[in-house]
């Protein structure tokens, strides 16, 4: 053999020593080359008593390149992005310091040698999961999973031997017990603990959540988050985008709001605004125990969550109107949604008690209002009080009502039509079905004779004194609209209604209840329906197959009515942050001590009273003038660039399912980027 020959030898087997010893070492002292990934989800590594979670998969597709949102230059080419980068975004870069934020983001590169950090950790999957401290929100401890990549182990792996890594020279403490190290960051007030279970990543400040990742994997994910009913029901048997990358979400509910010190009593039912009072007699936050779904972002916003309720703490007309039977998808397609016109802003279908609604409405209503209505019913003979009017409403309709609103963009004729305050105001029409439809015929005609007989009371009159102010037209079809003027009707001055098939139509507009007849019963080209609407019958179809609420919304269908509010409502804004009566005997005390010395407020006659007038309304006046010309443009501003960023949104469709143990809420919105 020659010494050529020898000599590779000795080089090949030296080389192969020292592969084998390198590979053996770098298997001991940091991971196994060949080691295999953890084969289940990483919702198996967190416990199942958390009080929150959130998990993404695929975050490298929404991240790109880091840390901007792969989606960024359409964003930003929409007008909404426009608007709100020109006149929001400063206010709230102020508060939440987001370009602080974002820098700190874009630097995470430079400090791990210029890598792109979802490449290395998280990419594929990351999962949060903690514990509510009580205290700030700040101070929950938590725990972050997340698919690691060969680079990511490696550092994982080499944080083992701080040492090596001379973090003491960079002021990092690190101790090492097990398999998890500890780590003391500069400036940090809690530790951070990292630990590698195969390629899984596992960082946070707390001990115990740390741990329990290889407790867990020991024990084959028993007692575990991800195996627990709360994910299998909510998260895991959730309707799912093809790629299931949606958000994986959970949220002790009561311990957040308890973290925040947010109040159960929300919305408020005793609150002197009827809305509130209304929707907290229905509902109140703090009967839901906990939340739990998915929510997704592809081209839009798919969203299914399940909120979980305290039987103990839902009222008894709550635990009625919850124990409702739904809606099947088959009735909507073929039986509601065609009551509405393809460009309709708002559809909604409500299947719950209808004297349990209209009692608790009663109850949310103003004392005077409740006064004003029993006096009226009492004085036509038919209704000791309103609560009996309310239980033959209940005896006479099905548990189920709908709306529907549009643009009230109908032709005035003022030689046809009911005078009115001129206010703009949507186009709409409750629609209520009869439990028996010739029952029900012959009392509704009854009851609006009496309404004819007693049009005085009614505020119902004609165009001129004396003049019957009720009206009966036949439309196309044979249907019989009876109309009721009354000029205290914003906007449109009268009421309309019709009885067809089984259904009883209220409106605010006759010419709303003819376009809806058209609509309902002849369809076509002419009158196009809302189940015409490619995106309305995609979304719902994606929905969940029944629900006691369904709605439908239009926001730039809904931006042209919200245009026509904008001016009064940016008045009433302005205005109303006044106390016109504070103001007034603010002035009143002030022109009474220098032109009426020794007089005092309250004790005038009304002589010296409307002398003190002429001083004090000019200067109201003039306030009020200013605060139009000063602030309601600015306010008005505002109004429209809220409306412009709702139109970003091309539609939205909510499911939502009642039961007294679960409300489980379905949207689905389209996102289209085109303005």
């Amino acid at each position: 053999m020659s010494l050529k020959s020898r000599l590779v030898r000795i080089v090949l087997a030296v080389l192969l020593l020292v592969l084998f010893a390198g590979y053996f070492a770098f298997s001991t002292f940091v991971f196994s080359p060949t080691e295999s990934d953890f084969d289940a989800d990483l919702s198996t590594l967190v416990p199942r008593q958390v009080d929150f979670y959130v998990a993404k998969a695929d975050l490298r597709a929404d991240v790109a390149p880091w840390p901007r949102l792969a989606e960024w230059k359409r964003i930003e080419a929409t007008p909404a992005w426009a608007e709100f980068s020109k006149h929001d975004l400063e206010e709230f870069d102020r508060r939440y310091g987001l370009n602080k934020v974002y820098e700190d983001l874009a630097r995470i590169p430079q400090q791990i040698r210029g890598y792109d950090p979802l490449d290395v950790f998280g990419g594929n999957n990351v999962s949060v999961a903690g514990f509510f401290k009580p205290g700030r929100i700040e101070d929950a401890e938590w725990v972050v999973l997340g698919r690691a990549s060969w680079k990511g182990k490696l550092a994982a792996s080499l944080l083992r031997h701080p040492g090596l890594l001379k973090l003491d020279a960079q002021g990092i403490g690190a101790e090492v017990e097990g398999p998890i190290v500890t780590l003391t960051l500069p400036g940090q007030q809690r530790p951070i603990h990292v630990t590698r279970l195969r390629d899984v990543v596992a960082v946070g400040t707390s001990l115990e959540l740390v741990r329990k990742v290889h407790e867990l994997d020991d024990a084959g994910g028993q007692d575990s988050f991800g195996l627990g009913a709360t994910y299998a029901d909510n998260i895991q048997q959730a309707p799912r985008s093809p790629d299931r990358d949606d958000f994986e979400v959970y949220v002790d509910w009561r311990k957040l709001a308890e973290n925040l010190k947010l109040s159960g009593r929300f919305p408020d039912p005793d609150s002197q605004d009827f809305l509130p009072a209304f929707v907290g007699r229905l509902f109140q936050l703090g009967s839901v125990k906990s939340l739990a779904g998915v929510v997704g972002f592809r081209g839009g916003i798919q969203a299914d969550l399940r909120a979980e309720l305290s039987s103990e703490l839902i009222t008894p007309v709550q635990k009625r109107l919850y124990a409702q039977r739904g809606f099947e998808r088959g009735e909507v397609l073929q039986s509601y949604a065609r009551l509405a016109q393809a460009d309709a802003s708002v559809f909604a279908l409500i299947q719950s008690g209808l004297s349990d609604l209209l009692r608790e409405m009663l109850a949310a209503s103003e004392p005077a209002l409740r006064t004003n209505l029993e006096d009226l019913l009492r004085s036509t003979g038919e209704f000791p009080d309103a609560l009996s009017f309310i239980n033959e409403m209940g005896g006479l309709f099905k548990s189920r009502v709908a709306l529907v609103m549009r643009p009230n963009d109908y032709k005035y004729d003022a030689a046809k039509d009911p005078p009115n305050d001129g206010r703009p105001i949507a186009a709409w029409c409750l629609v209520f079905w009869m439990e028996s439809t010739d029952k029900g015929r012959a009392r509704v005609d009854q009851l609006h004779q009496i309404v004819n007989r007693n049009q005085g009371r009614f505020g119902i009159e004609g165009l001129r004194p004396g003049e019957s102010g009720v009206f009966r037209n036949v439309v196309a079809g044979g249907f019989e609209i009876w109309e009721f003027w009354n000029k205290f009707v914003p906007g449109t001055g009268h009421v309309a209604t019709v009885v067809a098939g089984d259904m009883y139509w209220i409106s605010n507009s006759f010419k709303m209840v003819d376009d809806m007849i058209k609509t309902y019963y002849t369809g076509g080209p002419g009158s196009p329906r809302l189940t015409d609407v490619p995106e309305f019958t995609t979304l719902f179809n994606s929905s969940p197959g029944s629900g006691n609420v369904v709605a439908w919304l239009n926001p730039r269908s809904l931006g042209s009515i919200r245009r026509q509010f904008a001016k009064r409502g940016a008045e009433e804004q302005v205005l109303g942050k006044i106390d016109w009566k504070v103001e007034r005997a603010r002035l009143e005390d002030r022109f009474l001590k220098e032109k009426f010395p020794g007089r005092r407020r309250g004790e005038l006659d009304e002589g010296t009273q409307k002398e003190l007038d002429l001083f004090v309304d000019p200067e109201l006046e003039s306030m009020e003038a200013r605060l139009r010309s000063e602030q309601v443009p600015a306010a008005m501003a505002e109004i429209e660039r809220e409306i412009l960023y709702s139109e970003s949104l091309k539609c939205l469709l909510a499911v939502m399912s009642l039961d007294p143990k679960t409300i489980t809420l379905s949207l689905r919105g389209l996102v289209p980027m085109d303005r």
